[in-house]
């Protein structure tokens, strides 16, 4: 039996040039589908689209609507690699609105206006502190309960590359990009006695990260959760856009070297 899946999650890591938390995204989400799919003995690649209703009727009930419709963004680019495959005729995804900011509750920068947001923190102890943590949480997607309880040796200890977490008894590892590697250096040297992951600086730090989002134009007010959940929202759109360029460029040098339909 051919494993679609991975096969999608390998094509994806391939030439997708997704992050590792993005590869973790997909697969569950996707296998999520999959597991329901089996107690009503159907195979993935041969759900129709009242089937596809039935299980976003459900998404809806049991998750907030961000959740849901990221887990849908997902299988929906899923069921396009297995359309371009020749693997299915037809995306059976129905005609559901993927547009995240069309939500009135529950908002998701793109890309350039979380560049906008970061812009805002000015340039003092206190400024760069929260754009440090703001940057750890858009990247990493940890919790708060996660980002405060940390101690700046934590972050040393690794050489400001890495932490090393414990959650429900096993272990993580969340790897820091070069940028907040760089900055966590430099400000552990520039104020080598305080703890940026200090819980009695949390609530500080919500309160300038929304006069932050305010001062960048944002109408809703914005939270750690909603940074949180942008990196994967925004990596998919930049995904599904990339998709769609590389398979434009296939077909034009197929045209060009008369490969192809005569249609």
């Amino acid at each position: 039996m051919i494993d679609y899946i991975w096969q999608f999650l390998e094509n994806a890591k391939n030439i997708g040039n997704i992050s590792d938390d993005t590869f973790r995204v997909y697969e569950k989400d996707i296998s999520d589908l999959k597991i329901y799919l089996i107690d009503k003995n159907i195979a993935i690649e041969n759900i129709d689209i009242d089937l596809m209703g039935q299980y976003v009727s459900h998404l809806m009930g049991k998750y907030k609507v961000k959740t849901a419709y990221r887990k849908l963004s997902s299988i929906r680019i899923f069921y396009k690699y297995l359309l371009e495959s020749k693997v299915i005729k037809k995306i059976p995804i129905g005609n559901y609105d993927f547009n995240i900011n069309n939500s009135n509750n529950e908002k998701i920068p793109t890309l350039e206006e979380y560049q906008k947001l970061l812009e805002q923190f000015e340039n003092t102890r206190e400024g760069q502190r929260d754009r440090i943590l703001t940057e750890i949480i858009y990247e990493t997607s940890l919790k708060n309960t996660d980002i405060f309880s940390l101690e700046m040796r934590d972050v040393r200890r690794y050489d400001f590359k890495s932490l090393l977490l414990m959650k429900k008894g096993k272990f993580i590892i969340k790897k820091f990009s070069k940028n907040i590697e760089n900055k966590l250096k430099e400000y552990s040297i520039t104020y080598p006695d305080e703890n940026i992951f200090d819980k009695k600086i949390e609530k500080d730090f919500n309160k300038n990260l929304m006069e932050c989002g305010k001062k960048a134009g944002f109408v809703y007010n914005i939270t750690t959760n909603i940074i949180r959940n942008s990196k994967l929202i925004n990596e998919q759109v930049v995904g599904e856009k990339d998709n769609k360029n590389f398979l434009k460029n296939i077909k034009e040098i197929y045209m060009k070297i008369g490969i192809g339909d005569d249609k």
